[in-house]
């Protein structure tokens, strides 16, 4: 690969130093700017007032955009385009021509604003939609608004134009980058060397999907059209949906273009994963199959992994079509596990939903729109009853609350009230509300108490006021501090409206006020503030919650005036908390994200119950509303759809299994463990005052402790994980989380080492009810230590051959009885059984039973993808560890069944033995265009041992084969 860098040396360095002086052009607003062909790159040297001219970036702005322009003009060749690449524009000598561009202000003022101040003041002279634009800003630095610097930032403006903005420092890859994404490219992570991924060098290259992109680029082809057409047409016609667990779905699209379809791309997690070229045709189905993605997890850290279908509960996929005549459209689609808790999806608004009600006895609820439109639907039968329009001049905003009669709907917008009959659905009176206001800002929220007697509203400018509702009288007025008389401010009222919370985003705190005007007690806050419209209370007024910009909740006990807890929401990327609601006991807590997710917490225990994901990504479910049974939660937001979820069973979170038990030699001498596993998809545990008792069987040469028993202390299982309770002596490994081990010796001190008698023990686990959660062991239970076991252990052993790991029997998903001779199995017979699930202390646990703590499993293969590309089939997988690996073998065939064919003529050499990711990446030069092909990959010890891992199908089909999986349980089940 060519490096693409210029040098120069000193001398000449000195001489066009004294030329740039001379000849860059110093333009005025003044001048039009957009004179010349359209759609070349044009470059701006951008000074901040209080930064000097510095001539030599200037040449180096000069160079770097001819390096660019040739690399883009080789890469477009050695993919089999000629020499297309980019025009720019240029002075009367033929030099790409710099324009300096004096700004208004000093650095500071466009410093933290990666580039969007620049941006704004230079679209007063330049059309960024008729050219692209690289500018240079007179810093060192290119810094986001929180404070971090970025190497550059670009976007692309319509068909024809766009923008770079990067630092006065920058590199030729940064430049050809961010170009990149002005021409029309996404990120691309699948190949560190692709110069729209992170991790590219100096012999940087353009993907062979990219190129074909650019084939039909209107920056690359000067004889397309500058018009805009209509562009190509995106539908989803495959279910979006998809089972928990499901390791691949396929995502069918129907795409139409009257000039022609060129190719089609299919980004997730903000990178490309898949393309294929449409040669042509007028419409077309594509299928692809989507198995997960690699991208940008985590923007700020850079941090680029690949994510399982299964891994999260949803996966937004964005899909680029571009036709012949360079239009392009980008559609963004939703897939997402089956929901069991999603009830019903209601249509209520065309706009935004501004407020829910359930009726008193919770059989209708009423929605209130931005418009002014208000729906009743039957929660039972999910029928829309009525829609009804608040009659007050335009539309505005409309806020609803039921009266305790549950006959009477009170809407509420501007400054009328109005009451509705739900029954005749008639308007049966209205009161004036708010005439007498002082404040000159409109309503920003209103609210009931719980006995529909007293309505609070807010106004922008820093007013409340309190209104009787059955007779209009105003009850009282206060004027809130100065900090409050801005327009972006948040309050909520207590259940019985005599106290509320308000919160400015000049005040850094939360402030508790009467409805005498008294300030009762102020709250810290977050450095970020307090999201809007999440300020909730209890029902019994008990606790205070505020929700944060950084998905961050606070609980406050309002008598104390202390913090009860701080609820984290760990997936950063959910962004902050846009609404709250207690459910009617106080027991739970919804929270509401801006990745449409919402979360239920345990008020008492601060631990997470449950996770649901609204179906569409433009929701942003901004309003919640528990039922009056809290069975159901209704959420609603941008746009305009009502959904209701049911309320997960608190049954559910008390389905913890003893999962594995370790066995001990009878003199106690090696490290022992006992594993709890949460199989519940939803819930989180906290097993804070649960209890785990032991019995051994009393023989001669054990001399382990008989009977043991302790009391957890605060302690959290998540969906879906494992507790790994290990002795003082406990299994170790560089691999285990903290939160995933817990040591016994360390909950009592003087607790001696746990060893399960391989005669016979039992085990009991209760909750803080002293209710029996599960019991595992031969014994019946009773605390006579001479009972006779009614079923032998597995006497398979590990290969010390003093100790057995036992294998809680998991078949079709179902738990044996732990306490019956059929609900265990040996751990090393594990891989001779079908249809049992084995459960390990984590995911990336590589210390397994009959081999050493710490040590390398066999081959686990994580990944295996197939791609077409003019070099050939390009075949990239990933292993998570290796045992004894000495290498692989790729087998090729036509079929799916039949006969395979090593193809590569050489052993592609492992990596012997290894606990550390590998990747490997080999093409198939023999493969034929237009064929289908299945690929198989086989791993091979050095004893010549051979082991099949996964098939591929070449068009992007995968079907595990074999080991395709990351968790241990699995890999331990299809060995």
């Amino acid at each position: 690969m060519k490096t693409y860098a210029t040098n120069h040396r000193f001398f000449v360095f000195t001489l066009i130093t004294i030329l740039i002086v001379l000849s860059v052009q110093r333009d005025s607003y003044g001048q039009n700017l957009n004179v010349g062909e359209p759609r070349t790159v044009r470059l701006l040297y951008f000074l901040p007032n209080d930064r000097p001219y510095r001539p030599a970036v200037v040449q180096e702005m000069r160079d770097m955009v001819r390096t660019v322009q040739t690399f883009f003009a080789e890469q477009m060749q050695a993919h089999g385009y000629g020499k297309k690449t980019f025009r720019f524009e240029t002075n009367g000598k033929g030099e790409p021509r710099v324009r300096r561009v004096d700004g208004k202000h000093p650095f500071r003022h466009y410093d933290n604003t990666l580039g969007t101040a620049v941006i704004k003041e230079l679209e007063q002279a330049f059309d960024f939609e008729a050219n692209i634009y690289f500018i240079v800003l007179g810093a060192d630095a290119l810094r986001q608004g929180n404070g971090q610097p970025a190497g550059g930032v670009a976007s692309k403006r319509g068909k024809n134009g766009g923008h770079v903005v990067v630092p006065n420092r920058f590199g030729w890859t940064t430049v050809a980058h961010e170009l990149g994404h002005t021409f029309g490219l996404g990120h691309d992570f699948r190949d560190n060397s692709y110069i729209m991924s992170y991790g590219h060098g100096q012999d940087a290259s353009l993907s062979a999907a990219a190129a074909e992109f650019l084939s039909v680029s209107p920056f690359f082809n000067p004889r397309i059209p500058t018009a805009p057409m209509s562009p190509p047409t995106v539908v989803l016609i495959s279910s979006s949906t998809y089972a928990a667990g499901s390791k691949s779905i396929p995502v069918r699209l129907k795409v139409k273009d009257s000039s022609g379809l060129h190719q089609i791309q299919l980004f997730a997690w903000g990178g490309l994963q898949k393309s294929r070229g449409l040669a042509r045709k007028t419409e077309s189905v594509v299928e692809f199959e989507y198995d997960g993605g690699i991208g940008l997890l985590d923007f700020d850290a850079n941090s680029i992994d690949f994510v399982s279908l299964s891994e999260v509960a949803g996966h937004d996929i964005n899909v680029m079509v571009i036709d012949t005549a360079g239009n392009s459209s980008y559609t963004l689609f939703r897939l997402h596990e089956k929901s069991d808790f999603l009830r019903a999806t209601l249509e209520a608004s065309a706009s935004e939903i501004r407020s829910l009600a359930f009726s008193p006895d919770g059989q209708i609820l009423a929605s209130g729109g931005r418009a002014g439109e208000i729906k009743l639907w039957d929660v039972i039968t999910e029928r829309n009853i009525t829609t009804i329009t608040h009659d007050k001049g335009f539309p505005n905003p409309v806020w609803v609350s039921f009266l305790p009669d549950g006959q009477t709907l009170a809407s509420v917008s501007r400054d009328v009230v109005q009451f509705w009959d739900v029954v005749t659905e008639r308007n049966i009176a209205n009161l004036d509300f708010f005439t007498g206001s002082t404040s000159p800002y409109a309503i920003n929220s209103v609210s009931f108490s719980s006995d529909g007697k007293t309505l609070a509203s807010v106004k922008d400018g820093g007013e409340v006021q309190f209104w009787d509702v059955i007779t209009g009288r105003n009850i009282a007025t206060i004027a809130l501090e100065e900090e409050f008389s801005g327009p972006t401010w948040s309050a909520s009222f207590s259940p019985d409206g005599k106290t509320f919370a308000a919160t400015s985003a000049s005040v850094p705190e939360v402030q508790l006020w009467d409805i005498t005007g008294s300030k009762l007690a102020t709250f810290p806050i977050p450095e970020q503030g307090v999201s809007d419209n999440c300020l909730s209370f209890s029902p019994d007024r008990a606790i205070l919650a505020f929700g944060s910009a950084i998905g961050e909740i606070q609980l406050w006990d309002l008598t104390t005036r202390r913090s009860i807890a701080t609820l984290f929401n760990t997936a950063e990327s959910d962004g902050g908390v846009f609404a709250l609601s207690f459910s009617p006991d106080g027991t739970i807590l919804a929270s509401a994200y801006w990745r449409n997710k919402i979360k239920l917490w345990d008020v008492t225990t601060g631990s997470e119950l449950a996770t649901f994901l609204s179906p569409n990504f433009d929701s942003y479910e901004l309003f919640l509303s528990f039922s009056p049974d809290g069975k159901t939660l209704a959420s609603a937001g941008l746009n305009g759809e009502v959904r209701l979820w049911a309320i997960p069973s608190v049954d559910d979170r008390r389905k913890i299994t003893i999962s594995e038990i370790m066995v001990a030699s009878n003199d106690g001498s090696l490290p022992q463990w006992v594993e709890l596993h949460n199989p519940s998809n939803t819930h989180s545990v906290n097993l804070k005052g649960w209890r785990l008792e032991i019995q051994n069987r009393r023989s001669t040469n054990f001399n382990g402790r008989i009977n043991t028993a302790f009391t957890f202390k605060k302690k959290i299982i998540k969906p879906q994980e494992t507790l790994l309770l290990v002795s003082k002596q406990g299994r170790s490994s560089n691999n285990f989380q903290k939160e995933q081990i817990y040591d016994l010796n360390t909950l009592h001190p003087n607790l001696q080492d746990i060893v399960l008698s391989k005669e016979g023990f039992y085990l009991k686990l209760s909750n803080v009810a002293g209710e029996l959660i599960d019991e595992v062991g031969n014994l019946d239970g009773r605390r006579n230590t001479g009972d006779k076991p009614v079923w032998s252990l597995p006497r398979n052993l590990t290969e010390d051959g003093v100790r057995a790991s036992m294998i809680r029997r998991h078949d079709d998903e179902v738990p044996q009885l732990g306490a019956d001779a059929s609900g265990w199995i040996s751990a090393i017979n594990t891989k001779l059984l079908t249809g049992t699930t084995t459960y390990y202390g984590h995911p990336d646990d590589i210390g397994a039973p009959g081999i050493e703590s710490g040590g390398a499993l066999p081959v686990a293969l994580s990944r295996f993808r197939a791609e077409l590309t003019d070099a050939g089939v390009v075949l990239r997988w990933i292993t998570e560890s290796e045992l004894d690996n000495a290498g692989f073998n790729i087998l090729r065939s036509e079929t799916k069944d039949g006969e395979f064919k090593v193809v590569n003529p050489k052993l592609i050499q492992g990596a012997g033995t290894t606990s550390e990711r590998q990747t490997y990446t080999w093409t198939d030069t023999t493969a034929k265009p237009n064929v289908v092909y299945y690929y198989r990959i086989e791993d091979i010890s050095h004893a010549g041992d051979r082991k099949q891992l996964a098939t591929v199908r070449m068009r992007g089909y995968v079907s595990a084969v074999g080991k395709l999986t990351t968790k241990w349980g699995d890999l331990k089940l299809q060995e």
